[in-house]
């Protein structure tokens, strides 16, 4: 899951960011109440994104006027987008958006001066950013998540309290500022990863539903800049407490890697392997990324028959030529080691 630690979701809403009009009643017949906005979130968050979407479809149609159920499917689509490292959903995703921002110009009558309002439309403008991102759009993706990140600001300033506001705005001042590179060296672009991480802190500790993704990104962040202690941390508690969730083994396969502790990294790998090969969407892009992490484990603990085994797996599948350039880095290593791990097993 390369992206993981650039997009802005797993899940980015939570109650206080509902708008006002909202009741919290546990009935599906009664629209997009807070309690069936969770409900979507949930099952988002255990990626049974077609039943998110489908709710998402059933609750619309009951309260048409209100902007949170395109929001919900924007986040929705993107999360699928990012775990099944595909681009079927970039349309979709565009399309929430553009309704979003259509509903949210009806829904309040002094939008204005109302934080919510400044909210919904930075997060699709954040969303845009990604479907561009994925598209290799790299300068509209810029100036969306330039743009996102003002429409946010703007909505923290009016109501400091609206803690979900700090995920999306700490995203973009740390992953901005990072990408800066040398520009940011010699001082050319300030260096606002502090702030970034200082926000993303504020979500993790006194968000709700944004808490998970703040966290996330703190460990991939901790990744990034080789803590790992806690980038394993962060994501072993996060998979402690949501069980069965793939995304949060992604940063901990990669830090037990990192930190050389290859017989501990085998697990990970192996749940993860057998956890994409389920999804019938399947593109293999995920597949080869696990079997070739598996293959360089086993490679440095000398298990030539477990190299030679997970390494041959890749010639099996049929890839598409975008896969198979992505991806072409990996596919290489791999034969190189299966080729060294066979000529090994026969000295």
């Amino acid at each position: 899951m390369t992206n993981s630690r650039i997009v802005f979701l797993v899940i980015v809403l939570l109650t206080n960011q509902l708008p006002n009009r909202i009741s919290a009643v546990n009935s599906v017949d009664s629209g997009i109440t807070v309690a069936n906005a969770e409900r979507v979130i949930e099952h988002g968050i255990f990626q049974r994104y077609d039943i998110a979407l489908a709710l998402i479809d059933s609750l619309n149609e009951l309260d048409t006027v209100n902007p949170l159920g395109s929001l919900l499917k924007a986040t929705i689509l993107a999360s699928r987008t990012n775990d099944y490292e595909d681009n079927q959903d970039i349309h979709g995703i565009l399309t929430a958006c553009e309704t979003t921002d259509s509903l949210v110009e009806l829904y309040w009558d002094d939008k204005e001066e109302t934080a919510r309002y400044w909210f919904y439309r930075g997060m699709s403008q954040l969303y845009r950013a990604f479907a561009a991102y994925r598209t290799k759009s790299w300068y509209s993706s810029l100036r969306h998540t330039l743009d996102g990140k003002k429409k946010l600001t703007r909505a923290c300033n009016m109501d400091s309290t609206l803690w979900n506001v700090y995920f999306g705005l700490g995203i973009c001042e740390y992953n901005i500022s990072n990408s800066a590179g040398i520009l940011r060296r010699i001082g050319l672009v300030a260096d606002r990863r502090n702030i970034g991480l200082q926000h993303l802190n504020i979500a993790a500790e006194r968000g709700t539903f944004t808490r998970v993704a703040a966290r996330n990104s703190l460990a991939w962040i901790a990744l990034d800049n080789e803590d790992l202690e806690t980038a394993v941390r962060l994501s072993e508690e996060l998979i402690a407490e949501y069980n069965g969730v793939r995304a949060f083994h992604w940063v901990l396969g990669k830090a037990m890697i990192s930190a050389k502790k290859w017989s501990e990294a085998v697990p990970v790998y192996e749940y993860l392997l057998s956890s994409v090969r389920s999804e019938s969407r399947n593109n293999h892009f995920n597949e080869i990324d696990c079997l070739h992490k598996l293959t360089v484990i086993h490679t440095e603990l000398h298990d030539w028959v477990k190299v030679i085994e997970y390494g041959s797996q890749v010639d099996e599948l049929e890839l598409s030529d975008d896969v198979r350039k992505r991806k072409r880095k990996n596919l290489k290593e791999i034969r190189e080691l299966v080729e060294e791990a066979r000529e090994r097993s026969h000295g």
